[in-house]
């Protein structure tokens, strides 16, 4: 008797487990995550961002906060779909939450270029070159050198000067 209310206990547990797992696997969060994923494989960005911004609206649900990660997928979409003003909106937003994801980075310092603000792509640029290994920081050591130099800072920018390729030190 005791081992068939173990089997059945454990029965309910196991199938408990199981509808959790299903849960969870079919939430809307999930299925709204992987479909940004493959939209993002696939290249249509607009679709991603399109998921992006459904998920942040279900996260955001009953003034919850919205992940980090989730402005940058926001972001980083809406700057391939050079949609310049939500771009920076969601970029700007994981980078005030702590983001120091190089690509995010990388883009908002376009951004602020494109907007001659100055000051600011500095800032984003500093944190950038933190990643010197990243390929978005390699990508953007010359701009890095020239705004150093706009800016009059001219130990800064003499430092950087050493890292520069020949080809832009040639075209100097």
């Amino acid at each position: 008797m005791k081992k068939v209310i173990k089997s059945k206990g454990f029965a309910f547990c196991l199938i408990a487990m199981v509808c959790m797992l299903a849960f969870t696997q079919c939430s809307p969060i999930a299925t709204l995550q992987k479909q940004y994923a493959s939209s993002i494989i696939q290249g249509n960005y607009q679709e991603a961002y399109d998921y992006a911004e459904a998920l942040m609206a279900e996260q955001g649900k009953d003034d919850k906060d919205v992940p980090v990660e989730t402005y940058l997928m926001a972001g980083k979409s809406a700057f391939q779909l050079n949609n310049t003003e939500k771009a920076l909106e969601y970029l700007y937003m994981a980078y005030t939450l702590g983001s120091y994801d190089a690509e995010m980075l990388s883009y908002l310092a376009d951004i602020y270029n494109q907007q001659g603000k100055m000051s600011k792509e500095m800032r984003v640029l500093n944190d950038l070159m933190k990643q010197s290994d990243s390929q978005f920081a390699k990508a953007k050591t010359e701009r890095y050198f020239l705004i150093n130099t706009e800016a009059e800072l001219y130990e800064k920018a003499d430092s950087l000067w050493q890292v520069q390729t020949p080809e832009f030190k040639a075209s100097k």
